[in-house]
């Protein structure tokens, strides 16, 4: 074999190297692309499972607020309605009282203009 005939086999040798390891680094690419997008899509779905969590947790305090609040609307309604009572009650009974007064005043000029 010359030297040319063995430069040659050595450079297919080389080149069949080459083309080997553009294969093997082809095969190394698709299986990190491939595992990016798995681990992409397992992502997105823990993302959407956690998102579905907060919104539901989300409508349970709501929910529970807005109960709370109507429990203090009925409250507060209650309150303005014994406020009104006791204002008519108030009122009442200070007109009662001038009435007395009134009365007793009338009953000692009464007595006055009879004794």
């Amino acid at each position: 074999m010359t030297e040319h005939e063995m430069l040659e086999l050595i450079l297919q040798k080389i080149t069949g190297l080459e083309d080997g390891q553009q294969n093997i680094l082809q095969q190394i690419d698709e299986k990190i692309t491939a595992s990016e997008e798995r681990m992409m899509q397992k992502m997105d779905e823990k993302l959407t499972h956690s998102e579905n969590l907060i919104l539901h947790e989300l409508d349970r305090v709501q929910e529970h607020l807005e109960t709370d609040v109507q429990k203090v609307e009925r409250n507060l309604e209650e309150l303005q309605q014994y406020y009104r009572i006791t204002k008519l009650e108030n009122d009442n009974t200070s007109l009662l009282l001038k009435m007395y007064n009134n009365m007793q005043k009338e009953i000692e000029e009464l007595k006055a203009k009879i004794a």
